[in-house]
C-alpha cells in the first residue's frame, strides 16, 4: 500500500567511468538518474559530461526511423559498452539502414536492430547533461530501492574501483518528502490504480489506495446502476472489448482510451447485475422480469435487513418504491467511507511519525462517529439530538477539544482554520452520498419507463424501443454513475487522506 523505500545515493566516479556506471545501472537495476545540478554547491562549480559529437546526428536519424516505423517500440535489452561505442562509420551505416527501409528495401528485423541500438545510444549520451563534472571527476546522482543500496555500490566497485559513495539523508518537514514514489506491482486490475494516479501520484510516503478502491467502486457504483439486465449487458460489453484488445487493431485515441477499461466494465457489470438482481430485484426495468429469473434461478431469498448492533443494513429495497431504504444505505456507506478515510490519515501520520496529526485526526474521526452514533440511535430525531446541550458536552466537545490541541501543535494558527474547515466538511461530505439514491432512482425510473412504455405494445414495437432504450440508459446512465461514483471518491474520500501531489519515478532505460 505504500510506495517502495527509496535512498538517494551520489555516486563520485573518474569521468571516463561514467559512462560504463550508467549503462551498468541501467542493465542492472530499476534506479532513477537525477540531476547532479539540482545540488547548488554543485552547479556553481561543476558543468555538465560532454555527450559525443555525433548525438545531434543520431537524434536526427534516430527522428526519421520513428517516422518511418509509426509504432512504439520497448524492449528490456542489455547493452555493453563496445555496442554503445559508436563512430562515424556506425552512424552512417544507420542512416543508410533508414534511408533503404523508407524505400521498401530493407530488412525490417534488421531496421529493429539498429533502430533499438540508435536509440539506447541517444538516451545514453542523453543522460550526460544530468551529470556533472569537476577536472577530473564525475558526480552520479541517483535514487535506488533502499533493499538495492548495497547491491548498486558493490556492483560500481567492479565498474570502478576507484568509485566513492555519499548516502544523502532525506530531509522531510511535516511529512513532506522530495523522494520520487515508486509503486509496488500488485495483481488486482489495474484499472483501479488508474483511476487513482488520474487524480495524482501519491507521495512517497502516503498510502496509495487503489487496493480498497477495488472494493468501494464497484460496490457505490452497482447501487447507481442496479439493474440485472444491464449489467449483465455490460459484463458482456467488457468481454467482447477483451477479445477486441487480443486481436491487436490499431486504435484511435478515443476508442484505445474505451477499451481500455474493459476489466472495469466487467467487474462493474457483474457488481450492478448481483446488487440489480438481489437488492433490487430489476431487470431492464421490470421487477416481474427480475422476479421470474430470480425463481427460475431457485436463488434463496436474503433477509429484508442485516442487523448490526444498534442499527440494520438494509439488504431489499428499490430505489423508486423504498427510496427511504436507500437513503439510509446511502448515509451508512458515507459514514463507513468518511471515517474510513480519516483512519487513513492515521495510518499515514503514523507512517511518517507525526504524532500530533494522529491525535488531531483521532478527534475528527470521534467526532464523526460521534454523529453516526447519534444517528443510529435517534433515527429521524437526529437533529434535536444534535443540538441538545447534554449531547454537546459529552459527545462533541471533547473530540474537537482533541482536534484543535492536535492541529495547532501541529500547524499553529493555520491549524485552528483546517479543523474548522474539516469540521464543516464532514457535514457536506455525508449529505453528497445521498447521489447514490438520486442516481439510483434517475436510473431505476428511466428503465422503468422505457419498460413499460414498450411492453404496452406489440412485440416488434417493443424488442426495438428497449433495444435503443436500454443503448441510452447504458450511455448516458452509465456514464453519469461512473462519474458521481469518481466524485465520491476523489472528493468526499480522497480529501481525508490523499493528496496525490507526489512525483513518479522516473527509471533509468536506455530503450
Amino acid at each position: 500500500m505504500f510506495p517502495k523505500p527509496l535512498t538517494r545515493v551520489v555516486i563520485y566516479t573518474p569521468k571516463e567511468s561514467a559512462r560504463r556506471i550508467i549503462l551498468t545501472l541501467a542493465n542492472e537495476f530499476y534506479v532513477q538518474l537525477n540531476s547532479s545540478f539540482n545540488d547548488k554547491i554543485i552547479s556553481e562549480k561543476a558543468k555538465p559530461l560532454q555527450p559525443s559529437n555525433l548525438l545531434a546526428r543520431a537524434i536526427n536519424i534516430l527522428q526519421r526511423m520513428e517516422n518511418i516505423l509509426k509504432e512504439k517500440v520497448t524492449l528490456d535489452v542489455k547493452f555493453d559498452e563496445s555496442q554503445l561505442k559508436l563512430g562515424e562509420g556506425d552512424i552512417s551505416y544507420f542512416e543508410k539502414i533508414a534511408e533503404d527501409f523508407s524505400k521498401g528495401l530493407g530488412n525490417k528485423e534488421e531496421f529493429l536492430r539498429a533502430y533499438i541500438r540508435l536509440k539506447a545510444f541517444c538516451n545514453l549520451e542523453s543522460m550526460l547533461e544530468k551529470v556533472a563534472q569537476t577536472d577530473k571527476t564525475a558526480i552520479i546522482d541517483i535514487w535506488a530501492k533502499t533493499v538495492d543500496v548495497e547491491k548498486v555500490i558493490n556492483v560500481v566497485k567492479k565498474v570502478e574501483e576507484k568509485s566513492a559513495f555519499e548516502i544523502i539523508e532525506e530531509k522531510s518537514v511535516h511529512g513532506e518528502s522530495d523522494k520520487p514514489t515508486l509503486l509496488e506491482k500488485t495483481r488486482m486490475p489495474q484499472v483501479f490504480r488508474k483511476l487513482v494516479l488520474s487524480f495524482g501520484t501519491p507521495k512517497s510516503n502516503e498510502l496509495e489506495p487503489s487496493i480498497f478502491m477495488a472494493i468501494t467502486y464497484p460496490i457505490i457504483f452497482a447501487l447507481m446502476f442496479g439493474d440485472f439486465g444491464h449489467g449483465l449487458l455490460l459484463t458482456i460489453f467488457g468481454i467482447a472489448l477483451i477479445m477486441l484488445q487480443r486481436k491487436k487493431l490499431k486504435l484511435g485515441e478515443t476508442l484505445s482510451l474505451i477499451v481500455s477499461g474493459a476489466k472495469l466494465y466487467i467487474i462493474l457489470g457483474i457488481t450492478s447485475s448481483i446488487v440489480g438482481l438481489f437488492m433490487y430485484r430489476e431487470a431492464f426495468g421490470s421487477h416481474e422480469l427480475a422476479q421470474t429469473i430470480y425463481e427460475a434461478l431457485h436463488l434463496p431469498e436474503i433477509p429484508e435487513n442485516l442487523v448490526l448492533g444498534i442499527t440494520y443494513i438494509p439488504l431489499r429495497l428499490n430505489p423508486i418504491e423504498t427510496p427511504l431504504r436507500l437513503a439510509r444505505l446511502s448515509l451508512l456507506i458515507a459514514f463507513f467511507q468518511v471515517s474510513f478515510g480519516i483512519i487513513l490519515s492515521m495510518v499515514n501520520g503514523l507512517y511518517t511519525k507525526r504524532v500530533w496529526k494522529v491525535l488531531g485526526d483521532i478527534g475528527w474521526v470521534s467526532l464523526y462517529l460521534s454523529i453516526a452514533y447519534l444517528f443510529f440511535l435517534h433515527g429521524r430525531n437526529v437533529i434535536s439530538a444534535v443540538l441538545n446541550f447534554n449531547t454537546i458536552l459529552y459527545y462533541f466537545l471533547p473530540p474537537m477539544i482533541i482536534m484543535m490541541i492536535g492541529r495547532m501543535v501541529e500547524e499553529k494558527v493555520n491549524g485552528l482554520l483546517e479543523m474548522l474547515e474539516q469540521i464543516i466538511s464532514l457535514i457536506s461530505n455525508t449529505f453528497s452520498y445521498f447521489r447514490i439514491l438520486a442516481i439510483g432512482a434517475a436510473h431505476a425510473l428511466f428503465s422503468k419507463m422505457i419498460f413499460d412504455a414498450g411492453s404496452a405494445l406489440n412485440i416488434f414495437i417493443f424488442i426495438p424501443i428497449l433495444v435503443f432504450g436500454t443503448i441510452i440508459i447504458m450511455g448516458f446512465e452509465g456514464l453519469l454513475a461512473f462519474l458521481h461514483c469518481l466524485r465520491l471518491h476523489w472528493v468526499e474520500w480522497f480529501m481525508k487522506f490523499y493528496s496525490g501531489t507526489g512525483t513518479a519515478f522516473q527509471p533509468l532505460k536506455l530503450v
